[in-house]
């Protein structure tokens, strides 16, 4: 693993139903670029997004970008790093952006079969342009960072 893929800037938000989402990723990633041009920090690689289903038709949503040192972040935008010896179980998904969660139930299982525990939220990293409707056809890296005795 290359230490400049464990350092992110995110920034979260949450959204009911009846907000596009495909129109908050865009904002998402443009306020985390122009806080990395204005802290002159480079991004690095590619861009992650985490969805979190909370009650009441709510989604949070984190968005993140790889950057290439530590900086100090501020309410909105958060500077964070995964430790160097964090195991991350990847599973890889192309299809329509709304059956991604086929991969999700794959991931699932092999945890639980393998008896693995989560040791943060899972992201999914785009290799390809951001989704634009849920008929987009994506190609994402599913990342799941492991507690195990590997990682221990």
């Amino acid at each position: 693993k290359n230490p400049a893929d464990t350092i992110f800037l995110t920034r979260r938000e949450t959204v009911t139903r009846g907000h596009d989402i495909f129109k908050k990723l865009p904002d998402l990633f443009h306020e985390l670029d122009s806080f990395a041009l204005a802290h002159q920090v480079k991004p690095t690689g590619s861009r992650n997004i985490s969805f979190e289903f909370l009650p009441g038709d709510t989604t949070r949503i984190t968005a993140g970008i790889h950057i290439n040192r530590v900086i100090d972040g501020d309410y909105l935008v958060k500077c964070q790093q995964l430790p160097g010896y964090q195991v991350l179980v990847t599973g890889s998904y192309e299809g329509p952006f709304r059956d991604r969660f086929t991969a999700y139930r794959a991931m699932e299982k092999y945890i639980s079969d393998h008896q693995l525990n989560k040791a943060s939220d899972d992201f999914e990293r785009y290799l390809s342009p951001l989704p634009v409707s849920d008929s987009s056809i994506i190609k994402i890296e599913l990342i799941y960072p492991i507690r195990s005795s590997i990682a221990q």
